[in-house]
């Protein structure tokens, strides 16, 4: 186990907490996992949990100024999530290092982890993070499960070359397979970053036929 997947298995923890704890005023606790992420003066971190809304609702991350809520205040966020990393990254500084690029990797993959709400479950993935309980079994919606071994699931890793972090990291979608997702992350300056387009390496093809 590398300390990237240490960390994503404190992330993961920190995040299901985070979306069973409705009382919470504000998310900003996430912090206390992703140290290499810091809120702008002034900012603060809330989650959009997926309700039974449409035909299917995700879940999401969303950073905000000043001590209102926007969803508490009636914003309306769309029902599925595309776009909204710049809400979220506008007011967080990102440190340029690999742990820095590792930890905004994290939240932008946050979606696919969290609670999703019926078509919304296209986007869910499994982890590999926690190799030491792996029983090398990935339940499915087909009808057997998948059984992988570890030497077929890369570690995760992060390169930085210049301004630019390569993250890459294995997942499990029951509609895509094992894949590989290596996502580009540009470093702007002043903590500013900037997601390119993520090449994925299929490993394992996999489709369990099944339609929400």
């Amino acid at each position: 186990m590398n300390p990237y997947e240490c960390n994503a298995i404190d992330f993961l923890a920190k995040i299901d907490y985070l979306a069973k704890r409705k009382d919470l005023k504000t998310k900003d606790s996430l912090f206390k996992v992703l140290v290499h992420i810091q809120l702008r003066e002034g900012f603060h971190l809330g989650l959009k949990v997926a309700g039974k809304v449409g035909l299917g609702n995700e879940s999401c991350f969303y950073s905000y100024y000043g001590k209102e809520d926007p969803i508490m205040s009636g914003y309306p966020f769309s029902t599925h999530n595309h776009g909204l990393d710049d809400i979220l990254f506008a007011g967080l500084d990102v440190e340029m290092s690999e742990m820095g690029a590792w930890q905004a990797y994290l939240l932008w993959m946050s979606p696919t982890v969290l609670p999703v709400f019926w078509h919304g479950g296209y986007i869910c993935r499994e982890y590999f993070f926690d190799r030491e309980n792996f029983k090398g079994i990935i339940p499915t919606y087909g009808e057997m499960p998948v059984e992988v071994t570890l030497d077929q699931i890369p570690h995760p890793n992060v390169t930085i070359e210049g301004n630019k972090a390569i993250v890459t990291c294995p997942y499990w979608n029951d509609w895509e397979g094992l894949v590989l997702e290596s996502m580009p992350i540009i470093f702007k300056g002043d903590g500013e970053i900037a997601f390119r387009r993520a090449k994925h390496k299929v490993l394992y093809k996999y489709n369990c036929g099944i339609c929400f």
